[in-house]
């Protein structure tokens, strides 16, 4: 126990000593900016509430998926490395839900992006199986989007 102790004491001092003496080192641990479209995070997709957009499903599975658009449209297919497009919001449905599902059930992750400004694109993906299960895309009133 009193050598854990000391061991301990002997890597504080030590850490503090470099810090003292390299203040380079707790430089590199403060938040620095970012290049643009290198290392900078992607700015969240959003879109101007009231506005209709286009979204555009991706089907990237080997797998037949199926897609709801609730309050929308009854269930369709979309096959595998297929792309199908709708328009969706405005002033009379400024919110609106997408339901997409594996018809084996198979677990699907989505990845979502905004190429153009009125223009969400769902690219479908098989997920893990485990921490990725995506079902549902959920476009709000304020413009934001959950996925679910």
């Amino acid at each position: 126990m009193i050598k854990n102790q000391q061991l301990a004491l002997i890597l504080s001092g030590f850490l503090l000593f470099l810090l003292g003496e390299f203040p380079l080192i707790s430089q590199k641990v403060m938040a620095q900016s970012c290049v643009a479209d290198t290392s900078c995070p992607p700015q969240p997709i959003q879109f101007i509430p009231g506005e209709t957009i286009t979204v555009e499903v991706i089907n990237r599975t080997p797998s037949l998926i199926a897609i709801e658009q609730i309050q929308g449209t009854n269930a369709f297919t979309l096959d595998p490395q297929k792309t199908i497009s709708f328009l969706r919001g405005g002033s009379i449905t400024p919110n609106f839900s997408v339901v997409i599902w594996d018809v084996q059930g198979l677990s699907l992750r989505f990845k979502l992006s905004q190429p153009e400004k009125k223009l969400l694109r769902v690219e479908v993906y098989f997920g893990d199986g485990y921490d990725y299960d995506d079902h549902s895309i959920y476009l709000r009133n304020d413009g934001r989007l959950d996925v679910l």
